[in-house]
């Protein structure tokens, strides 16, 4: 077989994988629950100290979401076709600070390398008398153009210090941008398998990096949108459309983006599944997910992807059990008591095998696919979890636990009689939800 068959035939084996497992990318390695927690409120206490940079989230995410609820229908009669304005200085002013540093430093870093750049380039054209080439040129003027787009970012960044408060609408572009730009060239420096699997991942995310100066005139215009392009599959196409749409929804706040750039778990994700939260990731460097070194404006799109069919996954209960969106949120304590028992069942797992097996297929069943955590979905929805583990084994990103498709079917198993303990429970909560009216 030539080399160019090879390399065809595993590129479609390794994009074959990445379909397979497209919407159970898992962030980390499953967390093994040792803690019996013994209610929602113990919980959120738990996860308020595990995440002190969140602690104003967590205390009651409930209570959390309903204050900027209200905000934002206070900004509404100001600005009615601006709701979005309402003040975030709580969670955004920590997150500003944090990226002036991050421009900070990296403005320094890119200043150096373009000087350094000119200068070898200069001895070289003196030493060979060579003219200098389009490559240069191109490199040179790239560069140039980089730290003119950070050093605008970084006035943002300092305009809003200066000014003391900073608006949700404005943390979410300004987030948004500052990660396009900040992993624009970090793949540069990437192993050839690393950028040949990043390039896949972008056609499932949707995501493509665009030249310096056409994400400069991005920014410039506050070109912002929740997705960038179509995805390949499918699945995520049908999630795009109702999470882009209610993304900016004039009439009532359906989603809260958390922009973050906190060092989050599977636990934190787990919490806020019952919840119209989205954290999405703000980093200064590319980050090892599912496989992949995501640079920071792929690892936005990733984490924006997730919270997609989060979203997703609850709209189609909803619609399926007719119910409203009222009534369903009426459900959610009761969703809150199942994520406290499932924690406290794990715990009580001795087997060290099946207990990672169990906490890996919970995490990307709910949280990377979205299925809200009711006792249905995982009754009857499909369970592809080892699609994801082939996927790990072809990226090369590791295993966590002995005999991994036995011990996934012991998993699956030990999950449905979990949830199949809990049908009635969901019936009655359903015949709750539905007794209050809409």
């Amino acid at each position: 077989m030539t080399y160019a068959g090879s390399y065809k035939k595993i590129s479609a084996l390794v994009f074959t994988a990445l379909l397979m497992s497209a919407p159970f990318a898992h962030a980390e390695g499953p967390q093994c629950s040792s803690v019996f927690y013994t209610s929602t409120e113990s919980l959120n206490d738990l996860m308020t100290k595990r995440y002190p940079s969140l602690d104003k989230l967590l205390q009651d995410p409930n209570a959390f979401y309903e204050t900027y609820r209200q905000r934002f229908h206070a900004q509404k009669e100001l600005t009615p076709d601006h709701p979005y304005r309402f003040d975030f200085s709580e969670m955004g002013m920590p997150l500003v600070r944090d990226i002036d540093k991050y421009l900070e430093v990296k403005i320094d870093s890119v200043t150096k390398e373009l000087a350094e750049f000119k200068e070898k380039r200069a001895s070289r054209m003196k030493l060979s008398r060579i003219v200098r080439t389009k490559f240069d040129n191109a490199k040179e003027k790239n560069l140039e153009t980089y730290v003119e787009y950070l050093k605008d970012l970084r006035g943002e960044s300092q305009e809003i210090m200066n000014d003391g408060h900073v608006s949700y609408e404005r943390v979410v572009e300004f987030s948004y941008f500052y990660n396009r730009a900040a992993g624009r060239f970090d793949t540069n420096k990437y192993p050839m398998k690393d950028r040949f699997l990043l390039l896949t991942d972008r056609l499932l995310e949707g995501y493509k990096p665009l030249p310096i100066a056409e994400e400069y005139r991005m920014y410039k215009n506050r070109d912002f949108g929740v997705f960038q392009m179509k995805s390949v599959y499918k699945g995520y196409r049908d999630a795009e459309k109702i999470f882009a749409k209610d993304f900016k929804a004039t009439d009532e706040l359906k989603q809260l983006w958390i922009p973050t750039n906190a060092a989050l778990g599977n636990s934190v994700l787990m919490r806020l599944m019952n919840t119209k939260i989205h954290l999405v990731g703000v980093t200064d460097a590319p980050i090892w997910a599912d496989g992949y070194n995501r640079p920071a404006g792929d690892f936005w799109m990733h984490d924006v992807r997730h919270e997609s069919f989060k979203y997703y996954e609850a709209q189609n209960y909803i619609e399926k059990n007719q119910l409203s969106d009222a009534q369903f949120d009426r459900m959610k304590s009761k969703m809150d008591d199942w994520l406290v028992e499932l924690n406290s069942e794990i715990a009580k797992i001795e087997d060290v095998n099946l207990k990672k097996a169990v906490s890996l297929t919970i995490f990307n069943f709910h949280h990377d696919a979205g299925f809200p955590l009711i006792p249905t979905m995982f009754l009857t929805k499909k369970n592809t979890t080892k699609n994801l583990y082939t996927m790990y084994v072809v990226s090369g990103h590791g295993t966590y636990f002995e005999n991994p498709w036995k011990n996934l079917d012991r998993a699956d198993a030990w999950l449905k009689d979990f949830w199949g303990k809990r049908v009635e429970q969901e019936n009655e909560a359903l015949d709750l939800a539905r007794s209050h009216n809409p």
